[in-house]
């Protein structure tokens, strides 16, 4: 179970739970409906923050797929967002 720590995004500390929400970012890059019957419930779910040195903050979730299920010769999937509001897809 992931829970919802405050985090560093530029100067400030953030607590505000919208900005741990990425379903959006998962439906947009693994199609519609991925968050509610892929993401939620995995059996691994990780999230991390990483700030840059020029200022840019990524925040990023990976999860695994189903048992059995696996894509591209990957079992874990992930996404990310940027303070630039880039959307990314993360590889393993």
């Amino acid at each position: 179970m992931v829970t919802r720590p405050k985090i560093s995004k530029d100067a400030t500390t953030v607590s505000d739970p919208a900005a741990y929400s990425m379903a959006t970012e998962w439906d947009t890059v693994y199609g519609a409906g991925f968050y509610v019957s892929k993401v939620l419930g995995a059996n691994f779910y990780a999230r991390a923050v990483v700030k840059g040195d020029k200022g840019t903050v990524l925040n990023m979730e990976t999860s695994s797929t189903p048992s059995g299920e696996v894509n591209g010769g990957s079992w874990l999937k992930g996404v990310a967002r940027d303070n630039h509001d880039s959307v990314f897809k993360l590889v393993f």
